[in-house]
């Protein structure tokens, strides 16, 4: 079996950066199984729990940060979680995961990453804030005779920069001692990914609705994105609403290599009962190929798409986004921190855990959406 030395060993052949990835790689390869965020929490609650190889990760991960850790890293790429207090009894708070033959456990329903099935541009490994050089203007092309007589003046390309910054987002959580040692269900599988759906629903949510300051900057209110109207109060979405969008887009020269559109559950099945045509059997929203699709682009529905937006006396607005989703990029610092505190909770024999993440969401163009926000299901 090979060491977490052996693994640092060809991931130092490599930049830093590019080291920690191939660490995580073949740490994911050929030692994953061995990985127990279970042994990793008590590890960090009572230092007499063995997590020698737990620790050694989280070293490695702090080498290439060059940060020490309050509580021990994660690498982002490896599958973490969390879940809410957890306990043997009653059975709502965990005790349903202890019994003698192992059932299915049934998770807690979350939105999923949607920006992320819509071909979201995802960088992780980052240091420090990202630029990200622009190309605003280009040259033109200029006719001429064949002996002009002049120069032909300069048309010069200008740039700017879209820069990238860390935010934190973190999640809480807190689980009893006695779960993780008597717990027939795999409540290590039960914690990753509870706290991987948190995460990847809050970096959703942000990334389509985020108001900025302390949260990413969400494409709701990007500057620069496309928007069309339906009505002063908002108005029903029909074919000639979604053709305007993409209109948008073609507009501002958006190249959509990876193009779909993102909306509510409200306005997906309005839209998937409303014909392209009064009286002509092609719905809005076509379901008839293995793909929902809108305009002939990837369509999805989320929750994290608001529904409650506000345009003259309606509050009932709905969101429709249509865009090149390669140009939404998400940006990740550093690994997950784990912070365990096994004394606030210490009473109850309960040990508090929290996770922290480092993320922002950027776009290349903000032309490369374009927004409706009054959209409308009831008169």
């Amino acid at each position: 079996m090979r060491t977490t030395r052996d693994l640092t060993r060809d991931a130092l052949t490599f930049s830093e950066d590019e080291g920690l990835r191939r660490f995580v790689q073949e740490l994911n390869q050929h030692r994953l199984g061995d990985y127990s965020l279970r042994r990793a929490i008590l590890n960090a609650a009572d230092a007499n729990t063995d997590a020698t190889f737990e620790r050694e990760v989280s070293q490695e991960v702090a080498k290439y940060l060059k940060v020490q850790p309050r509580g021990f890293f994660i690498p982002t790429r490896m599958n973490f979680g969390n879940a809410r207090a957890l306990a043997t009894t009653p059975s709502s708070a965990g005790g349903a995961g202890v019994f003698t033959q192992p059932g299915d456990f049934i998770s807690l329903l979350r939105s999923y990453m949607a920006v992320g099935k819509l071909g979201a541009t995802i960088l992780s490994g980052l240091r420090g804030p990202c630029s990200f050089p622009r190309q605003i203007t280009g040259g033109e092309l200029t006719w001429v005779s064949e002996t002009p007589g002049s120069d032909v003046s300069d048309t010069d390309m200008t740039f700017d920069s879209v820069v990238a910054t860390p935010r934190t987002g973190q999640a809480s959580t807190a689980y009893s001692r006695q779960l993780l040692q008597e717990a027939s269900v795999d409540v290590e599988a039960l914690v990753r990914n509870d706290l991987l759906a948190i995460s990847a629903q809050g970096i959703d949510k942000a990334a389509i609705q985020g108001g900025g300051t302390l949260q990413p900057l969400g494409i709701l209110g990007q500057p620069g994105v496309g928007l069309v109207e339906i009505g002063a109060n908002g108005g029903y979405p029909t074919w000639e609403i979604l053709m305007d969008l993409q209109t948008k887009l073609y507009a501002a020269n958006i190249f959509l290599t990876t193009p779909g559109v993102l909306t509510t559950p409200g306005v997906g099945g309005y839209l998937k009962k409303t014909p392209r045509l009064s009286g002509y059997p092609v719905y809005i929203w076509d379901t008839s190929t293995r793909r929902d699709e809108l305009m002939s682009m990837a369509a999805f529905m989320s929750n994290n798409v608001p529904s409650t937006l506000t345009k003259g006396s309606a509050n009932d607005c709905h969101a429709i986004i249509m865009g090149n989703w390669a140009d939404l990029v998400i940006a990740e610092w550093g690994a997950v921190e784990i912070l365990v505190d096994p004394y606030r909770l210490k009473k109850q024999a309960v040990i508090e855990v929290t996770s922290f993440v480092m993320v922002d969401v950027v776009l290349r163009h903000g032309s490369s959406f374009a927004v409706c926000k009054d959209a409308r299901i009831v008169a």
